[in-house]
């Protein structure tokens, strides 16, 4: 009997290594495993931030293609911005003019109902206010009949003079003859 207790116990500890080798084998696996795991969500969370950042570029490339006016990539640019910077200096405003105010607010060029649409932002804000304000300033439109960044870009002295492009248009541009849109927009 001793003889087979002996076999018994070799043959057990025979499978009792080859069970520890390959529970040494699962575990080298398994740490493998965890480290490809860790690693391909690292790699997620930058695809995340990517798409992230591919997402807010196509939105300002998007942007930035809306107002392409000029043929010359750097002329455009250069010309948006002093443009851009000239707008944020004439409206630079304290006060409403109140006379400004009833000027626009009797005007067929100023829609309340057309900006408030427009311009979801200014839902519960007086549009009148804001476009006196903010608006031209932000070359946002007060209506489809006019628009204010062409109106700038086509009107060196209104932006020297530091009136609202409406307002100036509604006082003088009316009787200058002045465009108020692109005659291609019109269309």
């Amino acid at each position: 009997m001793d003889k087979q207790v002996r076999d018994f116990l070799s043959i057990y500890k025979v499978e009792l290594i080859q069970h520890k080798a390959e529970i040494s084998k699962l575990k080298r696996i398994n740490r493998k495993l965890l480290n490809q795991y860790e690693a391909a969500n690292i790699e997620i969370e930058e695809l995340k931030i990517k798409a992230r950042l591919y997402e807010r570029n196509k939105e300002e490339v998007r942007k930035l293609s809306k107002t392409a006016f000029f043929c010359n990539a750097r002329e455009k640019v250069q010309r948006e911005k002093t443009i851009k910077t000239k707008i944020k200096e004439l409206f630079r405003l304290n006060n409403i003019n109140k006379v400004d105010y009833k000027t626009l607010k009797s005007s067929e060029y100023f829609s309340e109902s057309y900006y408030r649409e427009k311009y979801k932002d200014t839902k519960d804000i007086d549009p009148i206010k804001h476009y006196l304000l903010y608006g031209a300033m932000e070359g946002r439109n007060p209506s489809k009949h006019f628009d204010t960044y062409y109106y700038l870009k086509n009107n060196s002295d209104v932006v020297n003079s530091r009136i609202n492009p409406l307002v100036h248009f509604l006082k003088f541009g009316i009787k200058e003859k002045r465009l108020p849109i692109s005659e291609k927009r019109e269309k």
